[in-house]
């Protein structure tokens, strides 16, 4: 079964933290335990919600080869500051004192009187023929926007020195790190490449991952509610009925699923953290629950699952599954047993809402749930 230990799931004793803010981000310490446990040399590992990149530190960290993929612009902007983890130290630092040379003068000029010019003064700076020095500018511009209503030129001085700071002490990984703005349910990757899978999917009604770093992403020409039309389980969909929600996240997760099962060896292991519970209009839905009964639905099997449990900022224990998925290549689904699924999950709901009101609106979304779309799948 090759369980982890509690005490390292729990990380009952931190001592990382991320490199990079970003909002639902991986503990470090939860994915060194996952990767020590879990993968051997030669492995690939893939995140297909890579977010800001922790599975591919930690993968570098280990000599691993890595792919992340996200469509979210930001995240691949931070993910892609993992790549320079293939430069060696004394060819890194060459890149970084380019970079520096290109910074510095911009943060000279700029008073905190005129702050706002900076983003535009860096976009500038951005057509550059060598990929690594692009990476690193187009880093900086979306790390730089992570306190939009504090910005002031002592705060970016400082954000430059962390940040190359940060860069210099990437490991080294002879393995390729690489990141792709792409989505779960159509990977840039051929069959059977990735032997370990380490995800962890949005959960149903969730934050609008979006909105992080949006300003700079805009300034870079990127459509973000557009692309955030492709967000799976997002919170901002369906606002006369959540519970459409509930569908369209069973029919989305199992197209990511089909989609890893494609890419990745048969055997492989995926490892999904799922939110055990979410909130849509006050009643509760079982994630975890969900998931495990999708991969069940479409012919993979659950060798064990374990559960954390941990504290999040404001205060409120949180508990996660970490499902174990076997990819069996054999899959079995029909859309009416996914459609099942979400029916049989909102029927049990409705028995325990109070409100006629909760109670009209699940008896709605399980009538309708055949004409519920994917969500758009982002090209």
């Amino acid at each position: 079964m090759n369980a982890i230990a509690q005490e390292l799931l729990d990380i009952n004793k931190k001592i990382r933290s991320n490199l990079f803010k970003w909002n639902g981000q991986f503990s470090p310490q939860f994915i060194e335990a996952l990767l020590k446990n879990y993968s051997k040399t030669g492995d690939v590992v893939l995140d297909p919600f890579s977010g800001s990149g922790t599975v591919l530190y930690e993968s570098s960290k280990l000599n691993l080869a890595t792919i992340g993929c996200d469509i979210n612009p930001s995240a691949c902007k931070i993910s892609n500051i993992y790549k320079l983890s293939n430069l060696e130290y004394c060819n890194r630092k060459v890149i970084v004192e380019k970079f520096s040379s290109l910074i510095e003068p911009v943060l000279q000029e700029i008073t905190d009187e005129n702050i706002f010019e900076y983003s535009k003064k860096i976009i500038d700076l951005i057509d550059l023929k060598d990929d690594f020095l692009k990476i690193m500018v187009e880093g900086y511009l979306i790390l730089s926007d992570v306190h939009p209503h504090n910005t002031c030129k002592s705060n970016l001085i400082k954000l430059l020195d962390d940040y190359i700071q940060v860069v210099l002490e990437l490991p080294y990984n002879s393995n390729e790190v690489q990141c792709y703005q792409a989505d779960c349910r159509q990977l840039p990757l051929a069959e059977n490449t990735v032997s370990l899978v380490i995800t962890s999917p949005p959960y149903i009604n969730v934050f609008n991952y979006h909105q992080q770093y949006r300003k700079n992403v805009e300034a870079l020409g990127y459509d973000v509610l557009k692309i955030a039309k492709s967000e799976i389980g997002s919170n901002r969909k369906f606002r006369p009925n959540r519970f459409y929600t509930v569908f369209q996240y069973i029919f989305d997760i199992s197209k990511c699923l089909e989609e890893i099962s494609r890419v990745s060896k048969k055997d492989a292991r995926i490892i999904f953290i799922v939110g055990k519970v979410s909130n849509v209009l006050g009643m509760k839905i079982n994630n975890g629950e969900i998931v495990k009964e999708i991969a069940i639905a479409m012919g993979f099997t659950i060798p064990f699952i374990q559960e954390r449990s941990f504290k999040n900022k404001f205060g409120k224990i949180i508990t996660e599954e970490i499902i174990n998925i076997q990819n069996t290549k054999i899959h079995t689904h029909t859309i009416s047993s996914l459609e099942a699924i979400g029916r049989e999950h909102l029927s049990r709901v409705s028995k325990e809402a109070k409100e006629e009101r909760i109670q009209e609106l699940i008896t709605k979304a399980i009538k309708n749930s055949e004409n519920i779309p994917l969500s758009p799948i982002f090209e």
